[in-house]
């Protein structure tokens, strides 16, 4: 599907998926604990 709209409104539309972006990271590293895991690992625990 494909919508025509003004530039003003897709520019803005741009900023606010970035700022939700930027709070989405923050949020992940105030959340983050520091443990990583291989992908081997992941894999293994996903199946």
């Amino acid at each position: 599907m494909a919508v025509i709209v003004p530039i003003e409104d897709a520019e803005l539309l741009d900023e606010l998926e970035m700022r939700a972006d930027v709070e989405a990271l923050r949020q992940a590293r105030a959340e983050d604990d520091g443990t990583r895991i291989s992908l081997e690992e992941f894999l293994a625990e996903e199946s």
